[in-house]
């Protein structure tokens, strides 16, 4: 799961690269989901219950 939800993230920020000559918020919306997957991805290798709580 750890793997998919990277994967996730760095498509993700491929995305919110796309995004970067349009509008702010389609910008912030690409930045939290690529920060979110990330954090995610972090929690699920390391476990804690703290960052995945933290991360939704």
């Amino acid at each position: 799961m750890g793997f998919y939800l990277l994967i996730w993230g760095i498509f993700t920020l491929l995305m919110f690269i796309g995004t970067l000559k349009h509008d702010r918020s389609l910008q912030l919306v690409f930045l939290t989901l690529t920060l979110l997957f990330f954090l995610l991805a972090i929690a699920d290798f390391s476990g804690s219950k703290v960052l995945k709580l933290i991360a939704g």
